[in-house]
């Protein structure tokens, strides 16, 4: 009755990733091994995606043994020194700039 418990786990979870598959006549072990590499393959499509995006803003990324979090993070990372550090400190260095010249020229 456990197993038949677990099976009908499994089964529920792997149609979250196909849900087309039936489990018929599927031992167990078969099943939570469809399951591994139904998750194994999103992960890899979720970090394939990370990549690009990554490799989009740092063509000299290196992803190699990094794992999914590893790669949001550093993903965090690039899109905040890119807002923050390029964009920011120029808009922030002109405006001030900009009003003390016209300060200066005034008195």
């Amino acid at each position: 009755l456990k197993e038949q418990l677990s099976a009908v786990g499994i089964n529920a979870e792997i149609k979250n990733y196909d849900s087309d598959f039936t489990g018929e006549g599927k031992s167990l072990a078969e099943l939570q091994a469809h399951l591994d590499s139904l998750k194994a393959a999103a992960e890899q499509k979720q970090k394939d995606a990370l990549i690009a995006q990554i490799q989009a803003l740092d063509p000299n990324y290196n992803p190699d043994g990094k794992t999914l979090e590893q790669l949001q993070a550093d993903l965090a990372a690039l899109q905040a020194a890119q807002s923050s550090g390029g964009e920011g400190e120029t808009g922030t260095a002109s405006d001030p700039s900009a009003p003390s010249d016209p300060s200066s020229t005034t008195p």
